[in-house]
């Protein structure tokens, strides 16, 4: 008898919101896929262009992700405004919400090394701004972090900047070179 592959019924929803290039669709493949080098549902560079520019919704392995564009990206070469970005996020929490399928997490991604910036502040504010009254469900996830060591080192800069939200730090994503390397 032929053995079937494991299904995942569809339970938790995930938004990922940050600032452009800090790793938000790499989270969503190796979420919804269970790895970064097969053919990407979302789209990845390690270029300094944008590649999402519109937010995507996608499914799999348990999960409904959501990949939104960066915060403060520009797009096309036509710049995308805070406001602009608000209002389409927005949309899509009211989307989401009707019914059972309201957000179990909302995700802020940031790049370690890049936590503490005046930037960073302005880009958290929008961000809480978008999803106000939804808090409880904030997570900060703290991309390219070698330990989570680093984040309790850097606990007051973390507290600092975006508050008592959960921490999640993962040393990911990464290139495949570091696969074979050491």
């Amino acid at each position: 008898m032929a053995a079937h592959p494991p299904t995942f019924p569809i339970s938790k929803k995930i938004i990922f919101a940050g600032k452009m290039g800090v790793g938000k669709s790499s989270l969503c493949n190796m979420l919804v896929q269970g790895d970064l080098y097969h053919s990407n549902i979302c789209e990845v560079s390690d270029s300094a262009a944008s590649v999402t520019p519109m937010n995507k919704v996608v499914d799999g392995r348990g999960w409904t992700a959501i990949d939104t564009p960066g915060l403060g990206d520009v797009h096309d070469s036509t710049p995308r405004t805070s406001a602009e970005i608000i209002a389409n996020t927005k949309v899509l929490t009211r989307i989401l919400n009707e019914g059972e399928r309201g957000l179990h997490f909302i995700a802020y991604v940031v790049q370690r090394g890049r936590v503490q910036t005046e930037e960073q502040a302005q880009l958290f504010a929008s961000f809480k701004t978008m999803f106000q009254g939804a808090e409880d469900n904030f997570v900060l996830i703290v991309t390219h972090c070698p330990s989570e060591k680093w984040a309790v080192t850097n606990r007051q800069v973390i507290l600092d900047t975006f508050g008592t939200y959960p921490v999640v730090a993962c040393n990911f994503p990464f290139d495949a070179d570091d696969l074979t390397s050491g």
